[in-house]
């Protein structure tokens, strides 16, 4: 898993993996609503009203600077979360995220866009809707153009 941000302070705070544990029971009551059958609370360690993300889980998270409007493709990757980040930019810059997103994600590799956000009309003919209420699209496989 690679986390990247543009803000250095965001990728220190979330490399440390410590959050507030009333955030971490609205996680775990959303992931249980969402269909979830496991417990995500054996992922954390509790103390004095924190939560800290177990080594099991941060062992496989890689933190990395990484700039939408000026960094190129940073891998392969077969999902892509990207949420409210969008918003923020300009026509023009949306479009270079979004073509740097499809570039980065392999044939059938999956986009999550934040609640408010959306695909520029050049870009819907690269994803298929998996969920339009989600903001949830699959790219769509480029070896077959049928």
């Amino acid at each position: 898993i690679f986390g990247t941000d543009y803000n250095k302070q965001a990728l220190a705070i979330a490399s440390e993996g410590i959050y507030k544990t009333n955030q971490i029971e609205k996680y775990a009551s959303n992931y249980i609503e969402s269909g979830g059958t496991y417990s995500i609370e054996k992922y954390f360690l509790n103390k004095y009203g924190l939560s800290k993300i177990t080594t099991s889980l941060t062992k496989n998270i890689s933190f990395h600077h990484h700039n939408l409007i000026s960094d190129g493709v940073f891998s392969e990757f077969n999902l892509i979360l990207c949420r409210n980040v969008l918003i923020y930019f300009d026509i023009d810059l949306q479009n270079r995220a979004l073509s740097l997103f499809s570039d980065s994600l392999i044939n059938k590799g999956i986009l999550c866009l934040g609640d408010k956000e959306s695909l520029g009309s050049e870009h819907k003919k690269l994803w298929k809707k998996e969920s339009l209420h989600n903001k949830i699209f699959t790219k769509k496989d480029e070896t077959f153009n049928d």
